[in-house]
């Protein structure tokens, strides 16, 4: 009688996801062979393809992004739009994986103010509160029509927070030429430079020699850059004292009668 009754508990949980662009470069020097794993012979660009579905799908430590809206921004000797921001994360993934090395040395080059300006157009017109970049490259900027300064100016106006990673080795790297023998090239990556746009946005550089220092720096970023969940509670109750009450007065009721028809025998 003292307020009985059943309840379910609803949770309602919200998520607010981040934009992130992810600036990937296709310029030849990306055909170097020095992120294969010892099982497997791959381009630099294939290596990035590999831990990008990870990071986006989910996969080895890492989880994946559901709730964020993902673009892709390609760059070699200019910049373009390869896949939206976009919730359509497998169809992101596929457009990544259809990414091809720059074969034409008239396209080919590093325009990484370019590429990141064009990042941050983007990323301006998403909803998201958050806003981040992440540029990939092997090179030195040499191309374009904005330097990699300017551009990441842009990007601490438009509060968008960078960040670089400097891909493979300095100094030579293996490559195959078009007749499949490999040789050793002289490549170059501006470390300085990518930590300026990194520091200027409130990023952070990293460096990724090797195959499984390139998987630990998207999960490092996966790890800085979660996603917010609030969490509502409720609960609902369903009052059941109706039915033991009713029980309990027709109890007192026909007791209070088999009183009555007891004194009323008595002469």
């Amino acid at each position: 009688l003292a307020g009985p009754r059943v309840g379910e508990r609803f949770s309602r949980v919200q998520r607010e996801g981040i934009a992130i662009a992810m600036i990937l470069d296709t310029s030849g020097s990306m055909a170097a062979l020095d992120l294969s794993t010892p099982d497997r012979e791959r381009t630099r660009l294939l290596a990035v393809q590999d831990v990008f579905e990870q990071f986006v799908l989910g996969g080895g430590d890492l989880g994946g992004r559901p709730d964020d809206l993902i673009g892709v921004i390609r760059f070699a000797g200019y910049a373009d739009t390869a896949a939206p921001l976009t919730l359509d994360h497998e169809n992101v993934v596929a457009v990544a994986r259809n990414l091809e090395l720059t074969r034409l040395r008239a396209e080919d080059g590093t325009a990484i103010g370019d590429a990141l300006g064009l990042a941050v157009e983007r990323l301006r017109e998403a909803p998201a509160q958050s806003r981040i970049a992440v540029l990939l490259t092997d090179g030195v900027s040499n191309a374009g029509v904005e330097s990699p300064q300017s551009a990441a100016e842009l990007a601490r106006s438009q509060g968008v927070k960078v960040y670089t990673i400097g891909a493979g080795t300095n100094g030579f790297a293996p490559v195959r030429d078009d007749r499949g023998v490999l040789r050793s090239v002289p490549v170059q990556i501006d470390e300085a430079t990518l930590r300026d746009i990194a520091e200027r946005t409130g990023g952070r550089y990293f460096r990724a020699g090797n195959a499984d220092a390139l998987t630990e720096v998207y999960a490092e970023i996966d790890r800085l850059e979660r996603t917010r969940i609030t969490e509502d509670r409720s609960r609902q109750y369903e009052e059941l004292f109706a039915p033991p009450l009713l029980a309990a007065l027709l109890l007192a009721v026909f007791g209070w009668l088999g009183r009555i028809a007891v004194f009323a025998r008595v002469p």
